[in-house]
């Protein structure tokens, strides 16, 4: 498969939205599905892009479709249910850019093989800014052959590809990530408060953190909320953040490998949500941890 292909994509929300500009503008023929929040489907349609009832209308007039979420149960509904893409005829390639669970996505390939079709999962690191650009990271996991078909969508956003294993090996290698990210949240969210407590400099302890071992990119990405009050950078809400960690531990449980540390974050992020920091950015987090301790964290912007 090379340029021009008929590509459908499913889930154009804040990182579809950019993968499907950059699709268009790499000479595919997009199509996407109807969704109730139009903002993003009316401008993907404006650029060129063909509006579909159904997943499976969408998957019969497509060579590929593309899948990005949130979570394993969205990809399973828009690939199984009765109006499912996997309803199309034989040949389909489906690459889920989905932050979803390795063995979900093994029994999907195996399912879809079953139909005549074909799978790669290919989750991406970066953010909405990054997947206008073609600036993401794609984590892949497949057959050989499967990846190489998969390579020219793929390549329209992402300005990379790493590939981890088969089938599986890119959500699981997608999620290492993720927890290792969310982990580090939690630990950098209660020195934050700490210091808060403590009353130091904000300015002068992150520019000693950033020559120093306790450097990390959580941290920097939470930079400019701390000294400014801007929380616009960390795209990311405290319920995917749990979401994904819960899937973490899904991972590690079935490999023996779970500890404590995860299920003490997991267990503080669902406490945020219950105080009603689900819908909001990242730093509500970090907010809420320092507010327990009646500690304002941020400036006001």
């Amino acid at each position: 498969m090379g340029g021009d292909m008929r590509v459908g994509l499913i889930g154009a929300g804040l990182m579809g939205r950019g993968m499907g500009h950059r699709l268009i503008a790499a000479g595919h023929s997009l199509g996407v599905v109807a969704h109730h929040k139009r903002e993003v489907i009316d401008e993907l349609v404006a650029a060129g892009a063909r509006e579909f009832a159904t997943p499976a209308a969408l998957a019969r007039e497509s060579d590929a479709v593309i899948t990005c979420l949130p979570g394993t149960a969205a990809v399973e509904a828009v690939l199984f249910d009765a109006d499912g893409a996997a309803g199309a005829a034989r040949g389909l390639l489906v690459i889920d850019c989905s932050t979803s669970l390795p063995d979900a996505s093994r029994d999907f390939a195996k399912r879809l093989q079953q139909q005549g079709h074909a799978f790669v999962d290919a989750p991406v690191t970066g953010g909405p800014a990054e997947a206008m650009n073609g600036q993401l990271l794609g984590l892949v996991g497949g057959e050989p052959e499967t990846i190489e078909r998969a390579r020219p969508l793929l390549t329209a956003f992402c300005e990379s590809l790493q590939v981890f294993g088969g089938i599986g090996c890119g959500h699981a290698a997608k999620l290492i990530n993720n927890g290792l990210g969310f982990g580090i949240l939690g630990v950098v969210s209660e020195v934050i408060a700490t210091a808060l407590q403590q009353r130091l400099d904000m300015p002068a302890l992150l520019a000693m953190i950033a020559r120093s071992g306790g450097q990390n990119r959580v941290l920097q990405g939470l930079t400019p909320w701390l000294l400014e009050g801007d929380a616009s950078r960390p795209q990311v809400t405290v319920a995917t953040a749990f979401k994904d960690v819960d899937y973490y531990l899904q991972l590690a449980r079935g490999a023996g490998t779970a500890g404590p540390v995860f299920e003490t974050v997991l267990a503080e992020l669902r406490r945020a949500i219950d105080d009603g920091h689900g819908p909001r950015m990242l730093p509500a987090y970090p907010a809420s941890i320092a507010a327990r301790a009646g500690i304002k964290a941020a400036p006001e912007r």
